[in-house]
């Protein structure tokens, strides 16, 4: 079975349901770490059996349910409206339409990320793709970003991957909506 946003999104709402990959783990005869592996998109397939296992518990209304519960955000809108991720309580995952050439040659124009949300940048693994939404009571144009963030010396920082891109500090105070990249989809 082909891995895809709504699998992801759907895994991730078994996971909190059953309060962790370990409990689902075992419920399922999965391992964990296939498990982490299925959450952060690290494998474009879900074997035979693997799959099998997952649809008693993900199929037919969890999936269904994971997509018409997980907003779709144009990356437009956001930049005009960083509450978004606030408007109806804090959003734990959203599907945003990325705008521009920020993260290219990796996320380009028009591509479609899930994004789960993390509550701070210590929570995030180093060098992952993220989204922060910034306060927009801060001066400043940037109102949200999607980069690569790092640690350097203890502090945090957001870096382009397109080659001459801006790099620059992540002012956690700043920030009001942080979320890891789990997945791309690419528009075609």
């Amino acid at each position: 079975m082909k891995l895809d946003a709504t699998i992801i999104l759907a895994l991730n709402r078994a996971v909190e349901r059953l309060g962790g990959i370990g409990n689902l783990g075992k419920k399922l005869e999965i391992s964990p770490s296939n498990l982490s592996r299925y959450l952060h998109g690290k494998v474009q397939t879900i074997s035979d059996s693997n799959w099998l296992k997952l649809k008693k518990i993900l199929c037919p209304g969890s999936l269904e349910e994971a997509m018409q519960n997980t907003p779709v955000i144009e990356w437009k809108e956001l930049q005009q409206d960083p509450e978004l991720v606030h408007r109806n309580g804090p959003l734990e995952h959203l599907m945003l339409r990325v705008q521009g050439q920020q993260m290219a040659p990796l996320v380009c124009d028009r591509d479609l990320l899930v994004v789960h949300r993390q509550a701070t940048l210590k929570e995030i693994p180093e060098n992952k793709i993220v989204v922060a939404v910034f306060n927009p009571m801060q001066q400043g144009a940037l109102k949200a970003v999607c980069k690569r963030l790092r640690k350097i010396n203890g502090n945090y920082w957001f870096f382009s991957d397109e080659p001459g891109g801006i790099c620059f500090p992540a002012e956690k105070e700043k920030i009001v909506w942080t979320g890891v990249v789990l997945r791309k989809i690419c528009e075609l």
